[in-house]
């Protein structure tokens, strides 16, 4: 599973906007050194005061963030025999500097951060670097994405017998050194020999070539993600797992800084149902900023990202070549920005770890690429939040999210969103799409035009007049509910969120309830539901009469509709609109108990009748 490191409090953000030094919610920066005096540590003070965005520093004596504090500083010295720690028990525990000078020692604890974020940065000395990481916890078998902060780290040097195994509360021993270094349990993705050309798609590699087991002197390149199995596992497998369990691993050699570049490729498929999927990862002792990497490499990306978060164990259920295997609907799915992302499941029914702005050090993720090329990470990518990846941020966006549940604990989540730049139309960048996971539940949302489906849908900016088309993908018939998980924005003060059954015909207020529909036939379902944000499109404060008083023949056709309607009045008038809400035809007489829409395209509309006492809603099919 994806290594989501733990949580840690909330902390200060640095936004470093451009090449120039700003300060940012107490954070400084600085572009170089005006201030030539050093200030000292001699393991007790400074001798020239606290490091500031001018003035070098200079470490002559052991210091230790956790009791002597984060700090900023032109230049950073670290003087032979002594030793500079980034302890991460506190919150925002940091060292942020332009140039690093390591002659003696230093260390980076778990969600610490070393933080260059100058283009010019460079790394020197002859002395040592250790950086420790730490996953969170982890079902027996499970794997964890990585990369490597540091230079010249190979497969043995990390994944070793000094990685320590941290018990679980069902795994009281606290090591079993033997496993984690196997090296049948390290891998590396070869996107151009993956190929899933099934038909429908199988969700795997049709070959079986594409993960590729690494041997213990494979150089973890910069930028170059790979997935380990995590210690504790026991052999020949069972599919009793023990739970709870988590792996400290630490890298060492100098840190990776300025310019990385890292080649993406396109796969072998014919299908584009897993876009070119290739494992990367961050190559800094530091987080980066999601949406100055994807501002970065929008071009060669698509602007989806996805992170591996171990929710559910592996089994034999899941769709997949072998025994046991694990499911493609753990990844949680994000956008390029940075601030959209999508929940996935704990396999209970309810949300788990949240993908935010910010990626960790030594954290892997897939990223799916338009072409082949080259992918670029920055220094100005790096900020000094605390180091771990799912960290949350306050921000003002527009969004909501929607869960599908049912009794047997089905879990599907969708986000619909509102930016500036966001359209009905797919954005790259801003829409991503449901990753494949074969014949098994789905929710989702559609765009006009585009067969594709999506986990995260951006429009443009909010207007209580858009409707969103849903759809689901059911394999068990039942009870199934729709509900709203959380709120952000216009929705957390009062903006309601209305559901309509477009099978049922039924308008259903999610803001004061879930809605609970049965379903007998297992298929998929792509226009089944729509998301409407006022009841002006059913006007609910009309009395609201449907299939009862009114009759349309035939319907399909091919444009002309005969109405019958109970209490005809000459001054009747209809609107028609389309799925996505669109007013196509308003306030029109109906003459001659007829109407004609053969001026339309194919497809599904709605019409709504309007006399002067009700108010009829139907849909229309023009074939």
């Amino acid at each position: 599973g994806y290594s989501d490191w733990c949580l840690g409090d909330t902390a200060r953000t640095n936004m470093i906007t451009s090449d120039n030094w700003n300060i940012s919610d107490g954070v400084l920066n600085c572009v170089n050194c005006s201030d030539p005096t050093p200030t000292t540590w001699n393991g007790t003070i400074w001798n020239n005061g606290v490091p500031n965005i001018n003035k070098p520093a200079i470490i002559n004596g052991n210091y230790n963030t956790n009791s002597d504090g984060s700090f900023t500083s032109c230049d950073c010295t670290i003087n032979n025999t002594f030793t500079l720690t980034v302890n991460a028990t506190n919150a925002n525990n940091y060292i942020n500097t332009l140039n690093l000078i390591n002659n003696g020692s230093i260390v980076i604890e778990n969600n610490g951060s070393f933080v260059q974020s100058m283009a010019t940065a460079t790394v020197s000395g002859s002395g040592q670097y250790k950086i420790y990481r730490e996953t969170t916890p982890y079902s027996e078998y499970d794997y964890s994405y990585w990369s490597s902060p540091s230079i010249n780290q190979t497969i043995g040097n990390v994944f070793n017998t000094n990685s320590t195994l941290i018990a679980g509360a069902s795994h009281p021993n606290a090591i079993d050194d033997d496993d984690f270094s196997n090296s049948n349990h390290i891998y590396k993705f070869n996107t151009a020999n993956f190929n899933d050309d099934a038909i429908p798609v199988d969700t795997y590699d049709d070959e079986g070539d594409a993960w590729q087991i690494v041997n213990a002197a494979t150089i973890m390149t910069p930028g170059k993600g790979f997935i380990a199995m995590g210690a504790g596992a026991d052999f020949p497998f069972t599919a009793s797992f023990a739970t709870g369990l988590k792996q400290k691993v630490f890298f060492e050699g100098a840190f990776n800084t300025g310019d990385i570049t890292y080649p993406v490729v396109i796969d072998n498929s014919n299908t584009d149902s897993f876009d070119n999927q290739n494992l990367i990862g961050n190559p800094y002792p530091s987080a980066i900023d999601v949406n100055k990497f994807m501002a970065e490499n929008i071009g060669i990306l698509t602007g989806e990202l996805s992170f591996w978060t171990h929710d559910t164990p592996i089994n034999g259920i899941n769709p997949g070549p072998d025994a046991f295997n694990f499911n493609n609907l753990d990844y949680a799915e994000a956008t390029s920005n940075g601030t959209i992302f999508n929940y996935v499941s704990t396999g209970q029914g309810t949300p788990a770890t949240t993908a935010t702005q910010f990626i960790a050090s030594s954290q892997g993720f897939i990223v799916n690429a338009n072409s082949s090329g080259n992918i670029t990470f920055k220094n100005s990518m790096r900020v000094n939040t605390p180091n771990n990846n799912f960290k949350n941020f306050n921000n003002n966006l527009d969004r909501f999210w929607l869960n599908l549940t049912n009794n047997s604990m089905a879990f599907r989540q969708i986000m619909i969103g509102f930016h500036h730049n966001g359209s009905t139309s797919y954005d790259q960048g801003l829409d991503g799409k449901r990753n494949e996971n074969g014949n098994n539940i789905d929710f989702f949302s559609t765009i006009e035009n585009n067969n594709k489906r999506y986990a995260i849908q951006t429009q443009d900016t909010f207007v209580d007049t858009k409707i969103i088309p849903l759809g689901i993908e059911i394999i068990n018939s039942g009870t199934y509910k729709i509900g709203i998980d959380h709120l952000e924005g216009i929705f957390q003060n009062g903006q309601e969120i209305l559901i309509f059954d477009e099978l049922t015909q039924v308008l259903h207020n999610l803001s004061t309830s879930d809605y609970s529909f049965n379903i007998d036939t297992t298929s998929d379902l792509r226009n089944r539901f729509s998301i409407r944000f006022t009841n002006n499109t059913l006007d609910l404060n009309d009395q609201i009469s449907m299939n009862n008083d009114v009759t349309i023949y035939p319907n399909p056709s091919k444009g002309v509709f005969n109405i019958l309607l109970a209490n005809f009045e000459l001054s009747t008038t209809y609107d028609v609109t389309d799925l996505r809400g669109k007013l196509i035809v308003s306030n029109k007489l109906i003459t001659n108990n007829t109407i004609d829409l053969l001026h339309l395209s194919k497809g599904v509309y709605f019409i709504k009748i309007k006399t002067k006492k009700n108010t009829f809603l139907e849909k229309l099919i023009i074939k």
